[in-house]
């Protein structure tokens, strides 16, 4: 049987394959699907309290990271398309 995290995850799997426009809604649904991880490995988490802060700190981290990035693009090409990221291969 699934949990509630684990149809979280599903939904905001399928919803980042289906919507990809903008950064921002990529951004967001990723870290829906991180909530999802946690809801489902709560109870293995609760307990080792170790595993669970750094689990925290690491979806911290990429939230920082991933806001980071969002200005700096935004600042440099002027919007926050996922078309416009070419200019980072270059």
């Amino acid at each position: 049987m699934l949990t509630y995290g684990s149809y979280i995850f599903m939904i905001s799997f399928f919803s980042l394959v289906l919507n990809r426009d903008n950064i921002i809604s990529v951004l967001l649904v990723l870290e829906l699907m991180m909530v999802g991880l946690f809801l489902s490995f709560l109870p293995v988490m609760l307990i080792k309290m170790v595993i669970f802060m750094m689990f925290l700190v690491v979806v911290v981290c990429e939230a920082s990271l991933g806001l980071g990035l969002l200005v700096l693009m935004v600042y440099y090409s002027g919007n926050d398309y996922v078309r416009s990221m070419e200019f980072l291969m270059d």
